[in-house]
Formats: C-alpha cells, sequence, structure tokens
C-alpha cells in the first residue's frame, strides 16, 4: 500500500484495478471543491476550517464492491506544516449501487494520519465524499472533511521558460527541463504547481513531474549567479559564503554553488560575480 505526502490541489484518483476473474474499469476524478473543520487538538478546542487538496485512488471490482485505496495525497491550505501521509492500509468498506462506505481501524502509536469512515455517492462522474481525517504527526485535530470530485481523463501540462509542456495522462511522470539561462544567471527553482516534483529536486534545472491535476503549471526561474544564497538579492551574505569557503576545492565547497565559475575551487573570480552582481 503506497502512502503519500499531502500535496497543492486536492485530486481523487478512482483505479478499478484488474482480477483474475471479474472485468474492471477506471475512473479518475478530481476534486472540485473540498472543506475540512478541526475540531480540538493537542494546541486547544479551538475550531479551524481549512480547503482540503491532494489525490488518492479507489480500487473497486467489477461486482460494484469496495477493493482497496492507495496512493492517497491530501493536504490543507493554510495548514501551519505539511502532514505526514494518509494511512489507508488497514481500510475496508463496500460500494452498492452509488452508495460509497469505507471505514479504517487507527492503531495506536500510528505514524502519520488516517482517514476514517469515509462515505458519500459516486455515479460514475461526480463523487460527494466525507469522512475523518485523524492528524496525528503535527497538530492532533481531528477534521471532518467532505469534498466532490469530477472524473478527467488527461492532465494539461504548461511550462513556462522550459519543455515538457503537453496533454499527458493523470499519474504519468514527464520530464521538464528549463531553458538554458542567459549568460549571467543560473537555473534558481521550479515555481507553481509543482506538489508533483519532489522537494529536493525544486533546484534541478531538468527532473521528473508526477501529474495528478487537470491542469498543472510551472515554471523554470532564474537568479543572477552571484545570488549564492539564493535569497533574490546580491548582498553581505553572498560575500561571506565566498569568504567561508575562501581556499576550498571540491567536495569541502559548502554548498557547491558557492564555486560559481565551476573550476572547482573558491578563488577571486568566485568573489569578483558577487561583486559585479551587488545589489541586484
Amino acid at each position: 500500500m503506497n502512502t503519500k505526502h499531502v500535496l497543492l490541489s486536492l485530486c481523487v484518483i478512482v483505479l478499478l484495478a484488474a482480477g483474475s476473474s471479474a472485468e474492471t474499469s477506471t475512473y479518475v476524478l478530481s476534486i472540485t471543491s473540498g472543506t475540512a473543520i478541526a475540531r480540538g487538538g493537542y494546541s486547544g478546542t479551538d475550531v479551524i476550517n481549512r480547503t482540503m487538496q491532494g489525490t488518492f485512488k479507489l480500487l473497486i471490482d467489477a461486482a460494484a464492491n469496495f477493493a482497496d485505496l492507495e496512493d492517497v495525497d491530501i493536504s490543507f491550505v493554510g495548514h501551519p506544516r505539511r502532514p505526514a501521509g494518509f494511512d489507508w492500509s488497514s481500510l475496508v468498506g463496500t460500494i452498492h449501487g452509488t452508495s460509497i462506505s469505507v471505514s479504517s481501524e487507527w492503531p495506536l502509536g500510528s505514524p502519520g494520519n488516517q482517514l476514517n469512515n469515509l462515505s458519500g455517492t459516486f455515479d460514475g462522474n461526480t463523487a460527494v465524499l466525507s469522512g475523518f481525517v485523524h492528524d496525528i504527526a503535527f497538530d492532533g485535530y481531528e477534521y471532518e472533511c467532505s469534498f466532490t470530485a469530477a472524473v478527467f481523463t488527461e492532465v494539461n501540462l504548461t511550462v513556462a521558460n522550459g519543455s515538457g509542456s503537453g496533454i499527458y495522462t493523470p499519474g504519468q511522470g514527464v520530464v521538464i527541463t528549463a531553458e538554458p539561462p542567459v549568460t549571467g544567471m543560473v537555473f534558481d527553482e521550479w515555481t507553481g504547481d509543482t506538489a508533483g516534483i519532489p522537494t529536493a529536486e525544486l533546484y534541478v534545472p531538468s527532473t521528473t513531474i508526477t501529474l495528478n491535476q487537470p491542469a498543472v503549471s510551472v515554471t523554470a526561474t532564474y537568479t543572477h549567479d552571484g545570488d549564492v544564497s539564493r535569497d533574490g538579492v546580491v548582498d553581505i551574505t553572498d560575500l561571506n559564503m565566498i569568504l567561508m569557503n575562501w581556499g576550498r576545492t571540491g567536495g569541502d565547497i559548502v554548498p557547491s554553488r558557492t564555486d560559481i565559475d565551476g573550476d572547482g575551487a573558491i578563488t577571486i573570480t568566485d568573489l569578483n560575480h558577487v561583486l559585479i552582481d551587488w545589489g541586484k
């Protein structure tokens, strides 16, 4: 059972997995609206309203019976931190006609979060569901959630300042590549709908993005090569990073981008890049 961290837009992926003796069908849905109301928790008894977003797969067999849930990505807009992945490993449930009912055990001491008592309807085009999320890992709240999702079959990916734009299948991984920077600039990071990009890859000019919502738009951004700290301005912070690495070579240079000219050593050339870009 896969468990995923929460991300930027809530989609629901309904996958009817193939069985050995029954045919199945696949539906992919995108959450069009969703809210979560938190009541109580470690920090008090206040009521918190949040917007839901994320993805998951719902497996149903040909006899319209619930089979499984997996690949969960749920998050709350405005949540103070990113919650850990939701644990769906103990879910059981049924689907009869258009009525869906799912429940889950909440193992004592289990890491992450669990979604319990998911119920609602799915008519082949729209799902209207509600349930309870236990946010174990962070604020300790129990969120009462509800959301509506509509079927979609393709993802429109737009890549600004780079390649990879096109129409793709939901869940597909696509390589995106930033355009080479102009003289005096360097690639900074990917911005926009970056939930499908691993955090460590946000600062890599060529990476893979997983597409889990109907429309995804990302932009390759750049900064002056003297902006070693990547804070958007060339100032004393960047100068200090050069000086702290002065004379170092190879793997001793931390971070490696401090070696602005890429010659494997921190020298006057790297210092000059910072001074030339000073104040930009």
